[in-house]
């Protein structure tokens, strides 16, 4: 199954008036976007401990985020085990 259908799933899922934000600033999360900027949700950055990083397609990157309850999260990571730690702090 392809990325982008996984993320087009993820996404019907959601509700579209939260601002999501995505875990990853590379190549996944730039596929990630651009399927939520298709569907018309809200997107309000992205979350990389990558200082080398300061947006991706024109949204903000930060280094950290304070989680939000009106905020939706999807993490854009491809490698397995830093998925991982990245979900588990």
């Amino acid at each position: 199954m392809s990325l982008d259908i996984l993320i087009f799933r993820y996404l019907c899922g959601m509700e579209q008036q939260k601002k999501l934000f995505f875990y990853g600033a590379t190549a996944q999360a730039k596929m990630a976007i651009e399927v939520a900027e298709r569907l018309d949700y809200s997107i309000g950055g992205c979350i990389d401990k990558s200082l080398l990083i300061e947006s991706v397609l024109d949204y903000p990157v930060a280094l950290a985020h304070q989680q939000a309850e009106d905020n939706a999260y999807f993490v854009a990571i491809r490698n397995a085990g830093l998925r991982a730690r990245t979900c588990g702090e």
